[in-house]
């Protein structure tokens, strides 16, 4: 049985040999601070002085709301497209989805898999395989989803030095596209609370579901989203702009 483990273990490393190469001293892979402030950066090249409208997308989300909670006066607004369990079930609080009540997250299918992994790993022995092979990435492998959920599993230290519970400070628009619009009421991808309560701070925030696919900007299903259907996306985009005020030039991210 030893063997057969150790033998599985090799193959594991080597499969995926790219999670393996340390990128610091500790191992620690990415810092997360140091891409923020990379993002920050970036910003105050593109835009100078000016307001960002911070469109966010997928788990890209993470790093956005980070942005916005350390640089708050650099953001005049937030889009978010497709955000899944990780970023709001955080940002509604640790304590607010209890139970089995997590899985309904996970609902896209293409995120079952993850699901899954997800769950296997909390199993000590598999957990222990999964590990096998250092959870960092080196910067070239760019494969941040690895690094980002290691880091939220298995280091309590950074995730308690973010404060989740809060809503982002700017006035924030929530679009959740589902693409089968029936099963838009049981694939659940924010607290129904945590939306209620983001509506409640009247500052134009809101929350609202679309028909529509995840890739809902871009060219890879060109023909997936109907004319009605980006209209009305546009529609509710333009009518939250015009209730968030412009205190500065604005500019996109």
């Amino acid at each position: 049985m030893l063997a057969r483990l150790l033998f599985w273990r090799t193959r594991l490393r080597r499969r995926f040999q790219f999670y393996c190469a340390p990128s610091g001293a500790r191992c620690t892979g990415y810092d997360m601070d140091e891409i923020v402030d990379l993002l920050h950066e970036a910003a105050l090249r593109a835009c100078g002085d000016g307001k960002l409208i911070l469109v966010v997308h997928d788990f890209g989300a993470i790093y956005g709301m980070l942005l916005a909670a350390r640089f708050p006066e650099l953001i005049r607004c937030v889009i978010a497209l497709d955000i899944g369990y990780i970023e709001l079930a955080g940002l509604a609080g640790p304590h607010s989805c209890r139970g089995l009540r997590n899985l309904c997250f996970f609902g896209a299918m293409y995120q079952w898999a993850l699901c899954l992994c997800w769950l296997l790993q909390l199993l000590p022995l598999i957990g222990h395989l999964m590990r096998a092979a250092c959870f960092c990435c080196r910067p070239a492998s760019c494969y941040s989803y690895f690094y980002l959920h290691t880091r939220c599993c298995y280091e309590p230290a950074w995730r308690e030095s973010i404060d989740w519970t809060r809503y982002p400070p700017q006035p924030t628009l929530f679009l959740h596209a589902a693409w089968l619009w029936p099963l838009s009421k049981f694939l659940r991808f924010y607290d129904e609370a945590w939306a209620r309560g983001l509506v409640t701070r009247g500052d134009g925030s809101r929350a609202l579901r679309m028909r529509g696919d995840h890739y809902f900007f871009t060219r890879r299903h060109p023909f997936r989203i109907l004319p009605n259907d980006l209209a009305e996306v546009c529609a509710a985009i333009d009518a939250f702009l015009d209730d968030v005020p412009l205190s500065a030039a604005g500019c996109g991210v």
